[in-house]
């Protein structure tokens, strides 16, 4: 089992170069690759075709179904138009886009698949259900103790109070206790000392 994940960088949304380069050809159809359509399961014939992971047009990122399982198409020149999903590999993050959703880019989407399909690889139903993305709003830090928030339902929220909320779905997300100790204390020196941008 393989599943494929890229961590958010600071900056840009260029695709993983391993994801964009290296995974055109699938090598060996598994014995349990799942057609689609309404033709039944055939490992015969899933050998028989040469399979390629299927990508989005525009980002590149691999095409899941919504259990998150990598798609598979026939390779360029096969007359075969069957499709096929991978039930062994997973991707999520900025390298697995959901067919037909449009989910923003961002880690919030990447942190609800990771959750989703660790629940359901731990209890082994992956099946029951499939994933469905809950939009829990946007926040940005705008300078000066201003922030903005926008709710999922479409509200807004402007000035002190979304930078409290901002700070404060910061040091939340924070994952370790050591970095929940040091955060705040980073945050008030910056406030008594003004911020360091010096470089040596």
């Amino acid at each position: 089992m393989w599943w494929l994940t890229e961590p958010k960088p600071g900056t840009g949304l260029m695709q993983n170069p391993f994801v964009a380069q290296s995974l055109d050809d699938v090598r060996q159809a598994p014995d349990n690759l799942q057609l689609l359509g309404s033709l039944p399961p055939d490992a015969s014939r899933s050998h028989a075709i040469q399979w390629r992971v299927k990508k989005h047009a525009r980002s590149g990122s691999l095409i899941t179904d919504d259990r998150l399982r990598v798609k598979l198409e026939p390779s360029a020149g096969s007359a075969d138009a069957t499709e096929a999903i991978h039930p062994d590999v997973f991707a999520l993050g900025d390298c697995g886009v959901i067919q037909d959703t449009t989910y923003p880019a961002t880690a919030q989407v990447a942190s609800q698949k990771a959750l989703w399909l660790a629940k359901r690889l731990n209890h082994g139903d992956l099946d029951k259900t499939a994933f469905t993305y809950k939009d829990l709003g946007t926040l940005a830090y705008i300078g000066n103790w201003d922030a903005l928030f926008q709710t999922g339902g479409g509200g807004r929220l402007q000035g002190y109070l979304a930078w409290i909320m901002w700070r404060g779905a910061y040091l939340t997300k924070t994952v370790s206790w050591r970095n929940k100790l040091l955060v705040p204390m980073y945050w008030a020196v910056n406030w008594v000392f003004g911020r360091d941008i010096s470089r040596f």
